[in-house]
């Protein structure tokens, strides 16, 4: 339980608004508890989740979970013992995920997407695609934002948590 409510402190950092079936779960045999796998995150950074404000609001009120489009997640919510384990867990992950190993991240992500950018073929097939500006100037802007919004919001929640 206590990995899946690290992802989903992890998700509402990063406020992924869709996972509760993009997730695979399985039993470590090594230790003989459940696992969690995450996968899909195209939708990280989303201004509201899947099931739109309202309803999520409707669902958990103001608790910090990014959606409520999952029945688990609503527990969590809403079940006095499992919030407050979570809330543990956020303040853990946010600890964790310091400025410079978020710094680091966004790096990585620059120098792994970078080649791609500088190949001239893929930049001009993105006339087609959602996102048609890509450039090599634009992803080291989108980045760097991305990156001081999530440290400023890490550093929100976890004030936020500390008092």
């Amino acid at each position: 339980m206590e990995n899946y409510l690290k992802l989903l402190a992890f998700n509402f950092l990063v406020r992924n608004g869709d996972y509760s079936d993009e997730v695979f779960f399985y039993i470590d045999p090594e230790i003989n508890k459940f696992r969690v796998i995450p996968w899909d995150y195209d939708d990280i950074f989303a201004l509201a989740p899947h099931e739109g404000k309202d309803e999520r609001k409707k669902n958990i009120g103001d608790k910090l979970i990014f959606s409520a489009e999952d029945l688990l997640d609503r527990k969590v919510a809403t079940d006095t013992f499992l919030y407050e384990s979570y809330l543990k867990c956020l303040k853990e992950v946010l600890e964790n995920l310091t400025p410079e190993v978020l710094k680091m991240v966004f790096e990585e992500t620059f120098a792994e997407l970078y080649p791609y950018y500088s190949d001239a073929e893929i930049i001009i097939n993105v006339q087609y695609d959602h996102f048609s500006d890509a450039s090599i100037w634009n992803l080291k802007k989108e980045l760097t934002t991305l990156f001081i919004g999530l440290a400023a919001s890490r550093d929100r929640w976890l004030n936020y948590l500390n008092q």
